[in-house]
């Protein structure tokens, strides 16, 4: 589904719901990967956040007397992820205090970035460049990055007139990237999702977990009656987490809106739920202007600067990005899209493929890709964010194996048995010598076949099987599969299969 929407972002068409055009807006917010909070000491490990209430400090406590002081870590954090998104970083921003009173948020206020913040502009890429072209790649753009503090986490408890806090996630570091209205269907706004989390992972400034809520989503809907048309009175969706539930809130919300427009009704800004057991959204409550929150500059916190030097540093050390990747290996190793696309799914997993290559040039790009997606991805184990990095058979003994497919001296099948079998043993640090260990001691090398006997072979499965070669010839290529097993038949399996197929195309096609 994935490569069906980033085809059609090449072209992207609004959305059209009975003459009226949708726009959708998101608001990303990033947990960043930092040692401690944004302005405690206090940890953000998983291990300790895992009992509730351990891992707070007095000011996530909002304890009288406690002062922020800001998480340098986070905000080199931030940086990578505003330079990767194309903003301008501002020499210099601003913390505000953002008032509501929650029981998650015990000082009564969050400390973020309204004002001023520390990231404008940019854009969010969706997708890769349209193929054979010089067109610009899909793209959303951004209206502001900021940093900000997170709440804590209200439980519920067995009396229905309580509940349960948690103030461990009180006070972690966010970023939330905020993108203009400039999304227009449910498609658009699941691709804008997928590329932030692939972006924040590749920069690994963020595990982007929505599982965890590592990363949430929060969507803004409207719809107008022509593109020409003022935007819209927008509803947002709070907290969706997952790709699916923003496409179904999305295409409720939609719905819902136009069939209220029809019916003469008036819209209004409203904060709404998403209900993931019906696919539909509810209200929440009327949606709060500035005014509400009564933002003023946060009086225990210095402006936050940023010198030339440190954002030149920072861009420096920025990695190649998801879809540049994407183009790269595409255009270096001849890969089509859905194949290049598995391989960004996986943390690691390009680079992975790519020490494979480099261990054994005899081997092809494609079939590696295909080894590495279908047998390790399925064996990295449960975690939320699988890598390539737990992975058994390591790069240098997955090219011996496909060294020795390389120059026929072992079948795919029997390649994909002695990857099993290394997998089981679970021996990381085996080296390629246990490759041919495993052959020896199973027997499972393919005896040398004789050129000659390869081609009088094949001569004998055509001229047995004349419907085969009439299959062929008149376009059904499936017919070439039934010839090369009658070879591997006939040779007990000693043939390789690669040479086989070459040896009977050359004759069908000579």
């Amino acid at each position: 589904s994935m490569l069906r929407t980033w085809a059609r972002l090449a072209c992207p068409p609004h959305t059209v719901v009975r003459r009226l055009v949708v726009d959708v807006g998101l608001e990303f917010h990033v947990q960043l990967a930092t040692a401690s909070k944004l302005f405690s000491a206090a940890g953000t490990s998983t291990s300790t956040a895992s009992i509730p209430n351990t891992a707070v400090a007095a000011l996530d406590a909002g304890l009288p007397g406690a002062l922020p002081v800001v998480s340098a870590e986070a905000v080199s954090h931030a940086l990578s992820l505003g330079l990767a998104l194309g903003g301008t970083i501002a020499p210099t921003s601003l913390f505000d205090r953002k008032h509501y009173f929650y029981p998650d948020m015990p000082l009564g206020y969050q400390i973020t970035q309204r004002m001023a913040p520390l990231i404008r502009g940019g854009e969010l890429v969706l997708g890769p460049r349209p193929l054979g072209g010089s067109a610009s790649p899909p793209a959303v753009a951004i209206d502001y990055c900021s940093l900000e503090q997170d709440s804590g986490k209200l439980a519920l408890a067995r009396n229905p007139d309580a509940a349960l806090l948690d103030l461990n996630r009180a006070g972690m570091p966010l970023v939330e990237v905020v993108t203009t209205p400039g999304l227009h269907s449910p498609e658009d706004a699941q691709a804008a999702l997928r590329a932030i989390q692939m972006l924040v992972r590749a920069l690994g400034v963020s595990s982007g977990n929505l599982e965890d809520g590592s990363l949430r989503c929060d969507v803004n809907v409207s719809i107008r009656a022509s593109r020409d048309a003022p935007l819209g009175v927008r509803s947002e969706i709070k907290n969706v987490n997952s790709v699916k539930a923003v496409g179904r809130a999305i295409a409720f919300e939609i719905q819902r809106q136009s069939e209220a427009l029809a019916a003469g009704e008036s819209l209004g800004m409203e904060t709404r739920g998403y209900d993931a057991r019906t696919s539909s959204t509810y209200r929440l409550r009327t949606k709060e202007s500035q005014t509400d929150y009564r933002f003023f500059p946060d009086p225990d916190l210095r402006p936050l600067r940023v010198s030339p030097a440190e954002i030149a540093a920072a861009r420096t050390a920025l990695p190649e990005l998801p879809f540049a990747t994407l183009d790269r290996l595409i255009a270096e190793y001849a890969l089509d899209e859905a194949k290049a696309a598995r391989l960004l799914e996986v943390d690691g997993a390009v680079a992975f493929f790519e020490e494979t290559l480099a261990a054994s040039p005899a081997a092809a790009a494609a079939p590696v890709a295909d080894f590495i997606v279908n047998e390790y991805y399925g064996r990295l184990g449960g975690a939320p964010q699988p890598s390539m990095a737990d992975a058994v058979v390591r790069p240098s003994v997955l090219a011996r194996i496909f060294e020795l497919v390389a120059s026929n001296e072992v079948s795919r099948k029997v390649a994909r048995s002695v990857f099993l079998e290394l997998h089981r043993a679970g021996e990381r640090e085996a080296s390629p010598a246990a490759v041919d260990a495993v052959l020896d001691a199973r027997g499972w090398r393919l005896a040398p076949l004789a050129a000659d006997s390869l081609s009088a072979l094949c001569a004998d499965a055509l001229a047995a099987h004349p419907d085969a070669v009439a299959k062929y010839k008149s376009g059904n290529k499936r017919a070439l599969g039934f010839l090369v097993a009658h070879v591997m038949k006939a040779t007990k399996g000693a043939a390789p299969p690669d040479a086989v197929s070459r040896e009977l195309r050359a004759a069908l096609d000579g």
